[in-house]
């Protein structure tokens, strides 16, 4: 086996376990603590898996999906709070053409902008959530039925949920400017 070939699975092994803590951090009945414990352990799997597809980049070439690295990078580092971070993952993974739960991230994508006081750039992306969820694949048929397991007759169904009203879109733009700067001096940026 070559040095290449064995970083990739290295760099395949470490997404894996980030992957598995992930899911069941988002899937588990434990305490927020518990959960934001295993993010965090999960996101350095991810930054794992990430740092051996730049040492070597072929690892990506061999297959190696990085539109999914960064997306789960991104759900972690969103639900740490990491938001400027988590943004530009989000903007990485789409920039990558994802294969799976494309419709997810720019959903994603979509919350964490109105976290960042940018409206128009949060309703571009659910409303490009909602086009990309009605299109016919092995994806969206997933989602669906994740969707309808939690009382949802549809994916598109549940984003068209969370868009906003022409009130509530007039009422985020009237937000006084220095209260909007304050407020994203307070997020937290990561130190890598």
């Amino acid at each position: 086996m070559s040095q290449s070939d064995g970083i990739f699975f290295e760099a395949c092994a470490a997404f894996a376990s980030g992957e598995k803590i992930w899911k069941d951090s988002f899937l588990s009945k434990c305490s927020k603590e518990s959960k934001l414990i295993k993010v965090e352990v999960a996101l350095k799997y991810f930054d794992e898996a990430i740092e051996k597809g730049r040492v070597e980049p072929t690892v990506f070439h061999h297959g190696f999906d990085e539109s999914e690295v960064f997306s789960f990078r991104a759900f972690c580092l969103d639900d740490l709070g990491f938001y400027f971070d988590a943004l530009e993952d989000y903007n990485r993974a789409i920039a990558k053409e994802p294969r799976k739960a494309v419709a997810n991230i720019y959903y994603r994508r979509s919350l964490l902008k109105k976290s960042l006081f940018d409206y128009e750039g949060s309703l571009a992306d659910l409303r490009e959530a909602i086009r990309l969820s009605k299109l016919e694949n092995d994806d969206n048929r997933y989602w669906n039925n994740y969707a309808k397991s939690t009382c949802f007759s549809s994916q598109t169904a549940f984003y068209e949920l969370w868009l906003p009203t022409e009130a509530e879109i007039a009422s985020k733009k009237r937000l006084p400017k220095e209260i909007i700067e304050e407020e994203l001096k307070k997020i937290k940026r990561r130190k890598l």
